[in-house]
This record gives C-alpha cells, structure tokens and sequence, in this order.
C-alpha cells in the first residue's frame, strides 16, 4: 500500500488543484474510484508484464512543466495530411473547434462544452461502472471532449483526430471522444498525436463507439510517441446487427504505451477485425490488450497482431475471446506472430479463449522466433545482401498488417515508417 500511495501523491495534488465547473461532479465520482484502488500492480493478472504503479513512479511525475511551450498554429496546422475531410484538433486533451475544420453537410460533431450536462453524463457513464485505473483516472480529469456522429445511410468525408500535447506547459491530457454510427452509415476514423515538449508526457484516452444496424466503422491508431511519452489507451465499442468494426493500431515509439480494446458483439451478423503491428527498439513498452465478447449467434472476429521486437524494448499481447452459450455458429479468430531481434528484446504473449457453445470454429495461436536463416540464406544465394534481405523479410512480415487501412496518403505513411525503420 505503500508504493500505491506514494504514485498518488503527485496526481491527488494536480486533482485537488482542478477549477470547479460544470464537470466537477462527474470527476469526483471518477476520482474516488481511482484513488481507492490506486495503479495496477503485478498482483493484477491483467496487468502481469506492465505494472502501472512502478513503471509510471520510475517514468513519470505528475506536476506542471515548468517550461512553457508556446502554441505555434501554424505548426499544427502543417500537420494536418493534405486529404479533404473532418480535421479535429485536442490540446492537451482538450477539443479546441476553432483550429479544427469540420465540414457541416455529412457529420454532426459536438463538443462536451456545447452539450447539456444530461447529454454529457450520459456519454461519461459508458465507462463509469468501469472501476480500472486507466479508466477511471480520464473520468478524474474530465475536460471538454466530443461526440461524433454520423447520420443515418451516410458515407462521410474521413475524420482526421490530431492531439497535440505539451503545449503550453501541461505535461498531462486525458482526451474523450464517443463514436455514434448510425443505421448505414460508414465513418472512417484516423487517429495521431505530437509532442509539443521533450519533457515527460502522461496521456490516459477514452473512445466509445457505438456502431449502429447495417452501420461499419473503421478507427486506424497511427503511435509516434517520444520516448518520455506514457500513453494509456482505450477502446471500448458496441456492434449491433449486421454492423462492421475495423481496428488498427499501429506502434513505432514511446515509452510506456498500453492499449485496451474491447468490442461487444450484441447483434447476429455482426463482425469485428481487429489487426496491429508493434515495431519497437530502445526502451520502448508496448501492451496490448484485447477482448472480444460474442453473445449472439452468427458473428465473425478475425484478429491478427504482430510484433518486431529489438534492443531493450518490450512487446506484450494478451488476447481474450469469450463465445457466450447463445453463440452458436461463431466464427473466432486470434493470432499473435512475434520476431525477436536481440537477445535483450522481450515479448510476453497470452492468446486466450473461452468457449461456452459448442457450434462454433474458433482458434488461437501464437508464435515467437527469431528470423528465418533458411530464407535469409536463400536471398543471400541470389546475390542479395544480408541487411537487405533482412530488411525485406521484415518488411514482408509486418506489411501484411496493413491490408485494411484504405486511405492510401495513410497506408504510405504507415509504409514509410516501416521502411525507415527496417531500413529496407
């Protein structure tokens, strides 16, 4: 209890020090059930390889910068990808509509400030039963957030969300955003942050999405973080019937970065895609965490994660798939391909699978190895080098994670990185 409260102390201070507004109450309720459980810690089978309490005690302090980094507009600005869509801009966790730009003819977007506080309980109570510390410590710090929502039998333009963090002092951001895809619609979401400081960066985020009858949603996570940046992320999503959800998410830099994804499958013909790449060196910690809860008949889940792990860095996949009894003739499937390139690089990995029908195909898997010397030694017979035949085979192996992002300016970005990194 003791290394609990100390992790604390910092954060009980900047909550104490919060104005009172509009929002105050909804933070109290998620406070108390933050600071009575404090930060997971090894005990916790959840959080096993990534114990939140002495990973951010030895990474991170929560205080005010004491730099003070000006917000350069046009900086940010010039970051946004040059593709004609819905640009939506979070400082510090905070949705900032006048640098936005936001087309009014195909999607309704607004923000906590312009709801009434029923409209906005309603979206934070989503996740107020929800007692993890990675929840509840957004809920403590509750700031002006977003509801997205597409109109019923429409195909907007792509939602482009930018967060840069850092500015103007603040060394926290606790963005919230709720996704609302309604009878036919189809709502591409791209998601990417900045750094606006070298200075240590602690961002804890919550996205709700729920995707309505015949409705598809796809949410690609693009993860650049600095290598001071501790990022808790989660993704919580209801599917109804017939619905359609893409999730991307892919990992190039950070320090500590723990992703929570979670889908209910509450309709028949639904189906959830779930793919990812972790490419990481230095002292980077990547956590993924899965679930995927069928409890209707007839629904489809395919997911596939894969890591490069090099240096001293840290991959960890747990994935969870619950087949309720009602969920007959499911369609279930899990993999987790790993390539470990040193031997201080460390992948931890736990496919798992609960099964309570018995009509159902489901399976899960996982692999961790180093590189194929067979195919390196063919390439090399064929006069190509060892550094580019490695290359290319990394390539290979990670590209295939990205055969659903469909924004090409996306893909080749994402691509680039890739190539950058593998030096192909």
């Amino acid at each position: 209890m003791e290394t609990v409260t100390q992790t604390l102390d910092g954060i009980a201070a900047l909550f104490n020090a919060q104005p009172t507004d509009r929002f105050s109450a909804l933070r109290e309720v998620g406070w108390k059930s933050f600071s009575a459980k404090g930060w997971p810690t090894r005990r916790d089978e959840e959080y096993k390889f990534t114990a939140l309490d002495q990973l951010i005690k030895r990474k991170f302090t929560f205080t005010k910068s004491e730099v003070n980094s000006e917000l350069d507009t046009q900086e940010m600005l010039s970051n946004f990808y040059a593709v004609d869509g819905h640009h939506l801009v979070f400082v510090n966790g905070q949705f900032r509509r006048n640098l936005s730009t936001i087309h009014s003819a195909d999607l309704h977007i607004t923000s906590f400030d312009e709801m009434t506080d029923e409209a906005v309980k309603k979206v934070v109570e989503l996740t107020t039963s929800d007692s993890r510390a990675t929840v509840q410590i957004n809920q403590s710090f509750l700031s002006n957030g977003i509801v997205i929502e597409a109109a019923k039998s429409t195909d907007p333009l792509p939602v482009f969300i930018y967060h840069f963090n850092g500015a103007e002092g603040q060394n926290i951001s606790f963005p919230r955003l709720h996704i609302l895809a309604n009878e036919n619609a189809h709502l591409r979401c791209y998601e990417k942050s900045f750094q606006f400081t070298r200075e240590a960066h602690f961002s804890s985020t919550i996205i709700t999405a729920d995707v309505a009858r015949h409705a598809s949603v796809r949410l690609t996570k693009l993860q650049t973080y600095g290598a001071n940046e501790i990022a808790l992320d989660n993704l919580f999503v209801q599917q109804a019937a017939d619905s359609h959800f893409f999730a991307n998410t892919f990992s190039f830099s950070g320090g500590l970065i723990r992703n929570n994804l979670e889908i209910s499958i509450n309709g028949e013909h639904a189906e959830a895609n779930m793919y990812g790449l972790y490419l990481l060196d230095g002292q980077s910690h990547v956590d993924n965490h899965t679930v995927v809860d069928h409890k209707v008949a007839n629904c489809n889940s395919n997911e596939l994660y894969k890591g490069i792990v090099d240096e001293q860095a840290t991959g960890v996949f747990n994935g969870k798939i619950f087949v309720r009894q009602p969920a007959q003739k499911t369609n279930a499937f899990q993999a987790n391909n790993n390539i470990v390139m040193s031997d201080t690089a460390t992948i931890h990995t736990k496919p798992q699978l609960e099964i309570w029908a018995d009509d159902v195909k489901c399976s899960h898997g996982c692999t961790v190895g180093q590189m194929d010397e067979e195919a390196l030694f063919y390439l090399q017979s064929r006069g190509i080098r060892a550094a580019a035949a490695k290359a290319m085979l990394l390539n290979a192996f990670a590209e295939e994670t990205l055969a659903h992002v469909l924004l090409p300016e996306i893909n080749e970005e994402i691509t680039n990185l890739i190539h950058n990194r593998l030096d192909v």
